[in-house]
């Protein structure tokens, strides 16, 4: 079994358990709280959402619902994605548009006619920019298409890292070890979960290096969340309303 399979399997039988809201710890509910209320306040910027790793619609999807915009949600598990897309037809009042995607970021080329370039940005919410398999490759598809993006992450503090830690055993998805590398906190377990947290650093020089202006929102404890621009778009997207 590949690598990327066991990670959708994980998802779609433990996984779950890791957006069961009753096993959160209450700094992770403060968390999302936080993230939540970022994330409407950055996306009428924009046309167009992607939400990267939005599994069955729990995460952003209530929060940019009801604003006038494209809205795309992404994620590699495809029964989350069908879980989805049969909540979105319940709820679609017939107006904005609404989508749900089996789908790898770093094949968001296949959204080509839903994107907007220079007024599209790829949300990743919950640290789900933590657990692409190929976070480079998926960094790199968004910059093709002049995709902005936005990201809410963990630190690696020490406090941090033992929150998760809680979380994930909350969560009860197996024994989780955890190793600090150069780029940042690793947690993996044998049954397929593997989830980064990674460095300001690190992801600063990984999204600069790509022609972003970068802004790192890091005065919540435990807790980051990046807006990355377009240079040559950053004054336009300061303009909008």
């Amino acid at each position: 079994m590949s690598q990327s399979v066991r990670v959708v399997d994980f998802y779609r039988q433990t996984g779950q358990r890791l957006i069961d809201t009753s096993r959160y710890p209450e700094r992770i509910a403060e968390y999302r709280r936080v993230e939540d209320d970022i994330a409407a306040q950055t996306a009428p910027f924009y046309q167009v959402v992607l939400e990267i790793g939005c599994m069955d619609g729990c995460l952003l999807y209530p929060v940019v619902r009801g604003l006038a915009l494209t809205y795309v949600g992404v994620d590699v598990d495809a029964h989350a994605i069908q879980r989805f897309r049969a909540r979105i037809v319940e709820e679609w009042d017939g107006t904005a548009i609404r989508h749900a995607v089996a789908l790898d970021v770093s094949d968001v080329g296949a959204l080509s006619e839903l994107i907007v370039p220079r007024r599209t940005v790829a949300m990743f919410p919950f640290n789900s920019f933590g657990n692409l398999q190929s976070p480079t490759g998926a960094l790199d598809s968004l910059r093709a298409h002049d995709v902005d993006l936005w990201i809410g992450t963990y630190q690696t503090s020490p406090s941090a890292t033992e929150l998760r830690r809680c979380y994930y055993d909350n969560a009860r998805i197996g024994v989780v070890d955890h190793t600090e590398e150069d780029c940042g906190v690793l947690f993996t377990s044998a049954e397929g979960f593997k989830s980064y947290a990674y460095r300001g650093d690190f992801l600063r020089a990984q999204l600069e290096g790509r022609g972003y202006e970068v802004e790192i929102d890091d005065t919540h404890a435990d807790f980051s969340f990046i807006h990355a621009r377009l240079r040559e778009a950053a004054r336009s997207t300061e303009e909008r309303p």
